[in-house]
This record gives structure tokens, C-alpha cells and sequence, in this order.
């Protein structure tokens, strides 16, 4: 188990797979957390909790993956950011915070990166049926709410981010890099 708001947690990951491996070439970190509550009601340690694993954990987990990559001169890092940090939603100003660092962490890595042939990017998905997101969705009226944003009238499915992500896996997105790709149905553009 990794606990990826732990330097030394994600640390020992890398060497691990180091050591397993001997290589490192994609990473895609799919790890974070959402939870809701209006402004007044988010506390401090809320708050913190939500930057350490959203935002925190993909800094480490990125910087420690190109620790293998940049000598190699190659290299995916795909994190995972929402629409949240893109666009203003109601009751998530320490998750959409923590995804709109994701964002401009990815373009700064990016520019970083460049010229070690390490292309790094972001997937901003739109509310999605997982686990994570039941929580959220088990009210009916914010559920509708969120509907509402979405011209494509439905939520998304785990499924629809299976082609970004094997896109910006593959050689075919070896040109892009600092980019965020909204996986959303039409959310950000309406």
C-alpha cells in the first residue's frame, strides 16, 4: 500500500519498481479524493487532507518517476486533474483547488521536461461514476445539478478514459506535452 502524500512512501515505490523493472515509462496517477461541503463547513485539516493526496501526491509521484525517466531521455506522466479545477462548482473549493494545481503543476513540469523528451500531461474528466464520486452523486439534487452541466446528458463512465489515456500513452501524442484534455461531454465548452 502507498500512501502518496508520503515522500518516502512514493519513494519506495519508485525503487521498487526500479528495482522489479529496471525502467520506468508511463506513469498515470489515478489516485485522489473528493468530498463536498460548502465553504463555511470545510475546516483546515479538510482542507489539507485533500491538497496533501490530490496535489501533493501527484508532485511526488511525478518527481519521483522522472527520477527513472530523465536519464533515459524518455517518458509518460499522465496525472489526473477534473473539470473542477478548470471551471467553478459549488461546495469543492479544496478539490477544485487541488485539481487546478494538478493543471499548472502539469504545464510547469512540461516546460521542464521538454527537452529531456518527457512528455507530461493531464486528463480533467468530468464527475464520473466511480467509488470515489458515489458519495457526491448519492444526492439526487446535486446530481441533477451536475447533469445540468453537461450537454452530453450523462455522467461519465470509467470507460470513456480508457482512449486518452492510451493515447497519451502512446508515440501517436509524442508532440504534446503541458496539455490538459477534458474527458467531460461537453461540460468546459458549455
Amino acid at each position: 500500500m502507498v500512501d502518496v502524500s508520503d515522500g518516502a512512501s512514493v519513494e519506495s515505490l519508485i525503487n521498487a519498481l526500479k528495482r522489479n523493472f529496471g525502467r520506468l515509462d508511463i506513469l498515470i496517477n489515478f489516485v485522489g479524493v473528493v468530498w463536498t461541503n460548502p465553504i463555511e463547513k470545510i475546516s483546515v485539516t479538510e482542507f489539507q487532507k485533500v491538497i496533501d493526496i490530490n496535489l501533493k501526491g501527484s508532485f511526488l509521484l511525478a518527481q519521483q518517476s522522472l527520477r527513472l525517466m530523465a536519464p533515459k531521455r524518455s517518458g509518460k506522466v499522465i496525472l489526473v486533474g477534473s473539470v473542477s479545477g478548470q471551471i467553478g462548482r459549488p461546495f469543492s473549493a479544496h478539490y477544485s483547488a487541488s485539481k487546478g494545481g494538478v493543471h499548472s503543476l502539469v504545464r510547469t513540469l512540461a516546460v521542464e521536461m521538454a527537452n529531456k523528451n518527457i512528455q507530461i500531461n493531464a486528463v480533467a474528466p468530468v464527475f464520473t461514476l466511480t467509488k470515489l464520486s458515489e458519495s457526491v452523486l448519492s444526492n439526487p439534487k446535486l446530481k441533477k445539478s451536475i447533469l445540468s452541466t453537461i450537454p452530453m446528458g450523462r455522467l461519465g463512465l470509467p470507460s470513456d478514459l480508457v482512449g486518452t489515456m492510451i493515447f497519451l500513452s502512446s508515440a501517436a501524442s509524442d508532440f504534446i506535452t503541458g496539455q490538459t484534455l477534458c474527458v467531460d461531454g461537453g461540460c468546459t465548452i458549455s
